[in-house]
C-alpha cells in the first residue's frame, strides 16, 4: 500500500520529499477518519482519495473533507489513480492483442463487450483487470497514447449510472478528460490525462468495435 501510494504522490508532486510528507499526512488522515471507511470497497481507491483532497487542500488553500459525498466521475477517476499507483503490475492480464485480453473476462462478467482493432492508431491497449463500482462487477481496460493512460470502465447499464456526466469537472478538479455513454445495454466511461481529443478518439473506435 505505501508503494502506491508513495508513487501516486510523486506523480501529483513531482518531488520526492513532498511525496513523502503528503503519504505520511496521508495515513494520519486515513486513521482519524477510518470510521467512515465502507467495507467491502475498495480501500486503496479510498487512501488515494484521501491523498488527493490533501494534496488539493496544500495546494488551492479550500478544505476538501473526506467525508463529503463524491460525484461519481470522481469515484472512477478514484480507481482509474489507484490502479496506476499500483506497486506491481495495474492490470490482471498484460496484452497489447485484444484477442487475448477480450477471452480472458470471459466467465468472470455477466457481459461481453467488443475490443477495437488499434493496430493503425497511435492508441494502444495495455491490458484489463476486474473493477467493483457501486456493488457491481465490471471491466476496466487500460489504454496509452504518447505516455498518457486512459481507463475505460465497462458495466451493465443500470439507472444510477445515468448520473455519469461526460463534463469539464473532471477536468477543473483533477486536469482529466472523461467520456461516458451507452452501447448494447452498457455503460462506458473512459478517463485519463489524455488530452479531450485522444479520449474522444478512444470512445470512437469502441463504439464503431460495439457496433460490429
Amino acid at each position: 500500500m505505501f508503494a502506491s501510494l508513495y508513487n501516486f504522490a510523486h506523480w501529483l508532486t513531482q518531488n520526492r520529499e513532498e511525496a513523502e510528507d503528503l503519504v505520511q499526512e496521508t495515513y494520519l488522515k486515513a486513521l482519524k477518519a477510518f470510521a467512515s471507511f465502507q467495507q467491502g470497497t475498495n480501500l486503496r481507491a479510498w487512501m488515494c482519495r484521501i491523498l488527493r483532497n490533501t494534496f488539493l487542500t496544500s495546494r488551492t488553500g479550500l478544505s476538501v473533507r473526506m467525508t463529503d459525498p463524491l460525484d461519481l466521475e470522481e469515484e472512477l477517476a478514484d480507481l482509474h489513480v489507484a490502479t496506476l499507483a499500483s506497486a506491481t503490475n495495474p492490470v490482471d492480464v498484460v496484452s497489447t492483442d485484444r484477442h487475448t485480453v477480450k477471452p480472458w473476462f470471459q466467465g468472470k462478467l455477466p457481459f461481453s463487450f467488443n475490443l477495437p482493432e488499434m493496430q493503425n492508431s497511435p492508441l494502444k491497449l495495455i491490458g484489463g483487470r476486474l473493477a467493483y463500482f457501486q456493488q457491481s462487477l465490471g471491466a476496466q481496460l487500460l489504454f496509452e497514447i504518447r505516455k498518457h493512460r486512459i481507463s475505460v470502465f465497462i458495466f451493465q447499464n443500470r439507472a444510477e449510472l445515468s448520473r455519469l456526466d461526460s463534463g469539464s469537472s473532471l477536468r477543473k478538479k483533477l486536469a482529466f478528460s472523461s467520456e461516458t455513454w451507452t452501447e448494447g445495454g452498457l455503460r462506458y466511461f473512459a478517463v485519463g490525462d489524455a488530452t479531450p481529443s485522444d479520449v474522444s478518439d478512444l470512445s470512437e473506435h469502441l463504439k464503431t468495435a460495439a457496433r460490429s
